[in-house]
């Protein structure tokens, strides 16, 4: 059997697992480049190189402290000051939100960042009494606008900081797309 179908076989294997989620997405996920791996396919520099990278271990870390925020509950008791601060009004409590997700995506993942203030903001939406999306699309917007403030508040960030390196072009500081991230948001 040629690489290439052996390659397609265990994608399709791959992504019949990531839809029925049968074993852990992450068992998945690693599963493929085992496979790959193990058959021949790709060398072990190939399959898991990838895991060394800085600009990968960077984006876990984001998620992991985007995680630990939620799950130590400072998610929570940040949702609960924003509404005692900013809930006079609707335009107070959207203002607030905003701040909050542009500040927090500045420094973590902008889609970590999205998915730990979900569940608050849902809630402070039900709280207020207000539509969901009212407060959903502005936070999903303050959350992209704010990953353009630092290195490593978006991914493509620290991929283009990859490729200036790797082309022995320079690099990017961690402040240096504020220049522009700080206007927008």
């Amino acid at each position: 059997m040629s690489d290439a179908t052996i390659t397609l076989l265990i994608l399709a294997a791959a992504a019949i697992l990531f839809v029925t989620e049968v074993i852990p997405l992450p068992a998945t996920a690693m599963s493929a480049a085992v496979a790959l791996y193990l058959t021949g396919v790709l060398t072990a520099p190939a399959a898991f190189g990838g895991l060394m990278n800085s600009t990968v271990i960077l984006i876990a870390s984001m998620f992991v402290i985007g995680a630990a925020s939620f799950e130590t509950g400072l998610a929570n008791r940040l949702g609960d000051a924003m509404v005692r601060v900013a809930a006079r009004t609707e335009r107070g409590l959207l203002i607030a939100l905003m701040i909050v997700a542009a500040v927090m995506s500045a420094f973590t993942s902008n889609t970590g960042t999205t998915a730990v203030l979900l569940p608050v903001t849902i809630r402070l939406a039900e709280r207020a009494r207000l539509a969901r999306g009212r407060l959903l699309m502005p936070l999903a917007v303050a959350a992209g606008l704010g990953g353009m403030i630092t290195l490593v508040g978006t991914a493509p960030n620290l991929l283009a900081k990859g490729a200036l390196e790797a082309a022995n072009l320079g690099t990017f500081a961690f402040f240096e797309f504020a220049k522009i991230g700080i206007p927008l948001t």
